[in-house]
């Protein structure tokens, strides 16, 4: 196909109104197969941007938009632990570096709560994490990034607390050193945050009110009242300043929207430029924590930019 013709495709691909669209571009230039029985495309250790999710929408027709930003968005965010796709009939996993195979979806219709306690990927992924101003009420059950697949993160930060303990270094965050995984980047990603929230505050003391000290990181516990492993047993996790701060279990019936609104839009900013998300914007709220999750940042901007 020549040039001209394939960039006339790829405009009236990319001016299709489907949620997730993209240009269609050749198979070959993100992706390739690598076994005859199953399809497996691998991205080896090439660092994913959203700019390349153009090329990988178009890659495999019988997966669906929907599916396509998921994938992308794991790949994309563990590239250097998660290196491939393998799609069997009708299950697609995640292929790791290590070559545990992650089930994308399991086909089950679940409660809120049972995908709480045993979620597939697709799961994790279904709400979607929206950065910035909090600017209405959070419906009920809705918690973008509580739902957390266990064998993930255990493939990726470690799977007992020995193994995570070799993976963290020590941070320096409000004046003392914390430990945070440096797996996948989420150490590196909290030192930016601790130097972007020092410059913020050269203009703004005030916003380390809600900061320091911090109340913890690296902490090798399950999440109060249940079997679940806390993202903070895997050292992605870091709760700010406790005083003034809401927990849905401590506080059921307090309506708290007023002061979600107010919480400084400068802290939850430096979190979330690097892949942290917040648990001010769940329904069970956690105004405290920030936690390492840049997939749910990858998708919210796979969506905003193309598609709805």
């Amino acid at each position: 196909m020549k040039s001209k013709d394939m960039r006339r495709m790829q405009n009236r691909v990319l001016n299709n109104i489907v949620p997730f669209t993209a240009a269609l571009v050749a198979f070959s230039l993100l992706f390739c197969p690598e076994t005859a029985f199953a399809d497996v495309y691998t991205a080896g250790d090439r660092k994913l941007s959203i700019n390349d999710y153009p090329g990988f929408i178009s890659a495999n027709e019988n997966l669906t938009t929907d599916e396509k930003a998921d994938l992308f968005s794991m790949l994309a965010s563990y590239s250097s632990y998660i290196v491939g796709i393998e799609t069997a009939g009708e299950k697609i996993f995640l292929i790791s570096k290590k070559g545990t195979r992650l089930l994308y979806n399991d086909k089950t219709v679940k409660t809120f709560e049972q995908k709480l306690d045993n979620p597939d990927i697709r799961n994790t992924l279904e709400q979607i994490y929206e950065p910035g101003r909090i600017c209405k009420e959070i419906p009920p059950n809705y918690d973008p990034g509580r739902i957390r697949n266990a064998r993930l993160l255990d493939t990726v930060y470690g799977a007992d607390s020995a193994e995570v303990s070799r993976n963290c270094e020590k941070v320096s965050f409000c004046g003392r050193n914390v430990m945070f995984n440096k797996n996948n980047g989420a150490s590196d990603a909290l030192k930016r945050v601790w130097i972007d929230l020092l410059e913020k505050s050269n203009k703004n003391p005030e916003i380390l009110n809600y900061v320091c000290p911090a109340a913890g990181t690296a902490a090798f516990r399950k999440i109060a009242g249940t079997k679940r492993k806390s993202p903070h047993l895997y050292g992605i996790a870091i709760d700010l300043k406790t005083k003034n701060s809401y927990y849905w279990r401590w506080n059921k019936n307090r309506r708290i929207y007023d002061y979600l609104t107010k919480y400084p839009a400068s802290v939850i900013e430096s979190f979330e430029n690097n892949g942290f998300i917040w648990g001010g914007k769940w329904h069970h709220y956690d105004t405290m924590h920030f936690e390492y999750r840049p997939e749910l940042i990858m998708k919210y901007q796979i969506i905003r930019r193309y598609g709805s």
